[in-house]
């Protein structure tokens, strides 16, 4: 009898099926899962009820002469398909390349053709050991064919085990299953075992955790119906239900409990660390605004008190024309003072040669730019680029208003979107010439760096007292409370592990010597002087009124978007980089316990808990690169992506997280700008870091992450913490419109170039 089988059975259709079956493991493998898949059900119904149909629009026809037999499976088909689809319609999109075609070889065997015969799916069994070849060899093929474009894969042998185990199960039930149903029993069963397998844990909403619930019950009703009633299976499978079921509840009954706790706590006298961060924070700005000058002769006198130097040629005509465009800030420029008074030691010529010799070095990725006071335009040069990422259009763009005021200056952009100057220590005026020769450039690209960018620590904390504040009862959990102390790579040794910029840059061409250099972004002991980004006024990171909701109608979680910029995946540590760290916190997927603050009896405490609430996290990468192929691929596999996200989107919700990539983020005063609370984590300096208080304007986030589970469930399930979060989002917008106007990147850069205009003046003498 098998012989008469094997005979029997022509070659094309076997090969077939080992392909569709092949396909669907490859698909799975790369992407997850295959979301149109439940309608290979309904089309597998319809060409069985009805062989002699033709594939195409019959086969639609066939769905509807036979209702209501195929009604029912086929309206199970799309509801499982549509709530597959619903986690991101673009990857559903995609999984039609295999699903259609698949469809077309299932319905073509079917129906048979007259030179190779049917496959007789009812009979599969008998050619599982023929079938089973196949599809080992197309796998093979294919792993072979991976491996030679993309590199080896990195495996754990336990897990791949396990599911390797799996899946011959699955198709050896299905196979086994078959005898007694149809070949259509198989998607519904695929179907099944992904809807009812989807962790309610890591939902970001409870209609979708719900909708799964719903539809993995649907589609176990058509699989029970589709198994004969005289098998003793059907109730064995009935009770796959108590899976999604179980699941669901346990994943309610925590998140209940979680509400309750985060609710019942701080209802007291006692106060969260959050609220008086704010209180403290709020106090510091208000100082802040109340000593800046209302006169010139004031803001001569600050500062010459501040900086112990007489102010820039030029410095009464910037405030007057501050004073005309209603800059809030007057006095306080310290992120200036700070990256150019080392060069004051230097007279003009020394500064000009620095410059010159740091533009020369081989590689040096460095724009020469000189603005004209007289044409009010800039100019760049590059040794070997044309598009400098709207260096010249930012630069005359924001110096177009202060009319002929400015002479004519000659300065470095950095062209790159890594801090690049380390200057050591001056050691007094025998060292100039030194310093002027070993000015070199260190490679440190995909590579370590916090070694390198640390060495000069122990100089710089001897000159640079550490600031001391108020210091608030955190409970032990690590709420920012002095942004500059948080920033300090000379404080923090374990940064060293906890930020892609510090572990494997992307692009790390540090500058060692006393150069010159604009950059957008710097770490607390780098030397670059700060200019506002170009990105700033650019369109992409404009705000849009339109696409911002009142804050009542914003969802109450956190969300995030992006890609894996801010390091080079080169090995396994890049799941220790920070924006892996961050998302793989959010979307819950490494066991670990979370830290949250309780008040039992009056007492505040820190509690640990393995749960975290998924729905109050919406965050996921879009694009994964900068990456060796080989972890690429394992970035792929780890992270839940998204294949699209609307860069408006972060809107929506009450809660907007920021983080460096290779740089600065340019999102930054989007976010501030909007009706959203901006929780900010980030390394680096920027221009605007005198006016922007944390707590005040935006929620300081520390590299650790330790504590952001706490200000998460505060901010959005607590009464007052809810209060505490518009507050954040109120002040960072109106706060927005008075010191993050263009007008104020304008202010702050027509104040640099008069300070690198009085550096560059070849009459000055060095103090």
């Amino acid at each position: 009898m098998r012989q008469a089988v094997k005979s029997s059975y022509g070659h094309r259709p076997l090969w077939l099926a080992a392909f569709g079956i092949a396909l669907v493991n490859i698909f799975e493998e790369q992407h997850g899962i295959l979301e149109l898949m439940p309608l290979l059900g309904a089309a597998l119904l319809a060409a069985k009820s009805n062989p002699d149909v033709k594939f195409g629009g019959t086969l639609l026809s066939t769905l509807c002469a036979h209702s209501p037999q195929l009604l029912f499976p086929t309206f199970i088909s799309v509801l499982a398909t549509i709530v597959l689809s619903r986690e991101d319609p673009y990857y559903a999109i995609s999984s039609g390349i295999v699903v259609f075609p698949l469809i077309a070889i299932c319905f073509f065997s079917i129906r048979g053709s007259s030179s190779a015969g049917p496959l007789p799916f009812d009979d599969i069994h008998e050619l599982m050991g023929r079938l089973s070849l196949r599809v080992s060899m197309i796998l093979i093929i294919f792993i072979f064919g991976h491996i030679l474009i993309a590199g080896p894969f990195i495996y754990q042998t336990i897990p791949v085990l396990g599911l390797a185990l799996a899946k011959a199960g699955f198709w050896y039930f299905v196979a086994r299953t078959i005898h007694y149903a149809s070949w259509s029993f198989a998607p519904y069963v695929q179907a099944f075992g992904v809807l009812a397998t989807r962790n309610p844990f890591v939902q970001t909403s409870d209609s979708q955790a719900v909708l799964y619930v719903i539809s993995s019950l649907a589609v176990l009703v058509q699989v029970v119906l589709m198994v004969p009633a005289r098998t003793k299976a059907k109730l064995a499978i009935s009770a796959f239900a108590l899976l999604p079921l179980w699941s669901y509840t346990t994943n309610m009954a925590a998140i209940k409990a979680q509400q309750l706790s985060a609710r019942s706590s701080f209802v007291s006298s006692r106060q969260h660390p959050i609220s008086a961060l704010v209180e403290t924070s709020e106090r510091q700005f208000e100082d802040l605004i109340r000593r800046q000058s209302s006169n010139f002769t004031s803001a001569y006198n600050n500062y010459r008190s501040k900086y112990h130097a007489d102010p820039p040629p030029g410095f009464e005509e910037w405030y007057e024309y501050a004073i005309a465009q209603n800059s809030s800030i007057i006095d306080d420029f310290d992120t200036i003072h700070k990256s150019i008074s080392p060069f004051l030691t230097l007279s003009g010529e020394e500064f000009v040669k620095m410059m010159d010799s740091a533009f020369v070095v081989e590689g040096s990725e460095l724009w020469l730019c000189r603005y004209s006071g007289a044409k009010r335009q800039t100019t760049c040069q590059h040794p070997t680029r044309t598009n400098d990422r709207h260096i010249t259009l930012s630069f005359d763009r924001l110096l177009h208003g202060i009319g002929s005021k400015l002479t004519d200056i000659k300065f470095l952009v950095n062209h790159l979107d890594e801090p690049r100057v380390l200057m050591p220590p001056f050691q007094g005026e025998g060292d100039k010439a030194a310093m002027q020769r070993q000015l070199r450039m260190v490679h440190l690209s995909h590579q370590p760096t916090y070694d390198a960018i640390t060495q000069f620590c122990s100089a710089q904390h001897l000159s640079e007292p550490v600031q001391s504040g108020e210091k608030e009862q955190t409970y032990e959990l690590p709420f920012i409370q002095n942004f500059s102390s948080s920033i300090d790579l000379c404080l923090h040794d374990e940064y060293r592990k906890q930020h892609g910029l510090l572990m494997g840059p992307v692009s790390m061409r540090l500058m060692q010597g006393w150069a010159p250099i604009l950059s957008t972004g710097t770490l607390s002991t780098m030397g670059d002087i700060l200019f506002p980004s170009p990105a700033y006024i650019e369109d992409e990171f404009q705000y849009d009124s339109l696409h911002d909701p009142e804050w009542d109608q914003k969802k109450g979680s956190l969300y995030w978007a992006g890609s894996t910029t801010g390091g080079f995946a080169s090995s396994n540590d890049w799941m220790n980089y920070h924006r892996q760290r961050f998302v793989a916190l959010g979307q819950g997927l490494e066991p670990r316990r979370y830290s949250y603050l309780v008040e039992r009896y009056g007492q505040v405490a820190q509690e640990k808990s393995s749960f975290l609430n998924a729905r109050l996290f919406e965050v996921a990468f879009t694009r994964i690169l900068h990456c060796e192929t080989i972890f690429c691929r394992s970035q792929r596999f780890y992270f839940r992506t998204k294949s699209w996200a609307d860069r408006n989107k972060a809107f929506q919700f009450k809660l907007a997280f920021d983080a460096d990539g290779n740089g600065i983020s340019g999102r930054f005063h989007q976010l501030l700008a909007s009706n959203s609370a901006p929780l900010k984590q980030t390394l680096l300096r920027e221009w605007h870091d005198d006016r922007l208080i944390p707590w005040v304007h935006y929620v300081p986030v520390s590299q650790g992450l330790a504590e952001l589970p706490e200000i998460v469930s505060h901010l959005t399930l607590h009464e007052h913490g809810q209060i505490m979060a518009k507050k954040i989002a109120d002040n960072g917008k109106a706060w927005s419109r008075k010191a993050l106007r263009e007008v104020d990147s304008s202010i702050y850069l027509y104040r640099l170039m008069l300070e690198l205009a009085r550096l560059q003046d070849p009459e000055r003498k060095p103090l």
